[in-house]
Order: C-alpha cells, then structure tokens, then sequence
C-alpha cells in the first residue's frame, strides 16, 4: 500500500524533483566550475573544459583552459 495523506506528496516530490536523478547528475558532470591560476592573464578563472587527468608522478591534477586567452590550466590535487 501507498503512504497515504501528506506522505503521497512528500513520494511525488521525492519521485519528480529528485536532485540525484540522471538527467542532474548529467548535467553536474558537465558543468565544470574548477578555478585556476592563469599565468598568461595573472588572474584567477573558471577553467573550460576542466578534466582530471594524472601527472607522470602519480598525483591527480585538473586540466583545463583559460576562457579568455585559450591558455592551458593546471590545478594540482583532486578535482572537486
């Protein structure tokens, strides 16, 4: 049986608004809100594209690209 009274709403909230649900986690992967030093602009921006990648030492970096001059970014560590 089906919870019934207010607990139907809570179920169809939970069932349509689902922050987890694939289509958000979808679109949470894609967008990259990863910041880095510039060295070329000597600020610090939001990455474009920004991917993990692991450096010749084994350590995890983000890679990515500056949105104003096309610079290649690095931030050293685990990406958020």
């Amino acid at each position: 049986m089906l919870a019934s009274g207010g607990d139907q709403y809570v179920l169809l909230f939970l069932l349509i608004l689902n922050p987890w649900s694939e289509v958000n986690m979808a679109k949470a992967a894609t967008a990259s809100t990863t910041t880095g030093y510039c060295m070329k602009c000597k600020t610090q921006r939001q990455m474009r594209g920004a991917k993990p990648i692991t450096m010749k030492n084994g350590r995890p970096a983000t890679e990515g690209k500056c949105p104003e001059c096309g610079t290649r970014m690095f931030r050293i560590g685990a990406s958020k």
